[in-house]
């Protein structure tokens, strides 16, 4: 098995949601970064909130939808 399979293999165990850059561009707007954050507004519905995501091998996770208010 190789890093990046057990690097994901392990994220998927706690975060339903574990992407490559290429599946969270198709599926979120990136705004900004600020690591281990990036600011995204999903596609689908227009929500704004907060991936989570690692550095090597890069991965995203954990969409978090900003609060309101």
């Amino acid at each position: 098995m190789s890093v990046e399979e057990a690097v994901r293999k392990e994220l998927e165990a706690t975060y339903d949601d574990v992407m490559t850059t290429e599946q969270a561009v198709e599926a979120y707007e990136f705004q900004s970064f600020l690591a281990p954050f990036a600011v995204v507004v999903r596609r689908s519905d227009n929500v704004k909130g907060f991936l989570s995501f690692n550095h090597r091998p890069r991965f995203y996770f954990n969409f978090t939808p900003a609060r309101r208010g």
